[in-house]
């Protein structure tokens, strides 16, 4: 189970540092994989709608 393994690497790091460093790091993570993601996710229903419309 490498997840748990990463966790706990994780969480060391954070408890290591102040929540002033690694709080802009993970909120930059997670945006630069929410934006996309929902990029993709509405092309994909655009294309799928395209598809299906005579």
């Amino acid at each position: 189970m490498w997840f748990l393994a990463a966790g706990r690497a994780t969480s060391t790091v954070m408890t290591a540092t102040s929540a002033v460093v690694w709080v802009p790091v993970a909120g930059g993570v997670l945006s630069g994989v929410t934006l996309p993601a929902g990029c993709l996710a509405a092309a994909g229903r655009g294309l799928a709608a395209q598809r299906s419309s005579p």
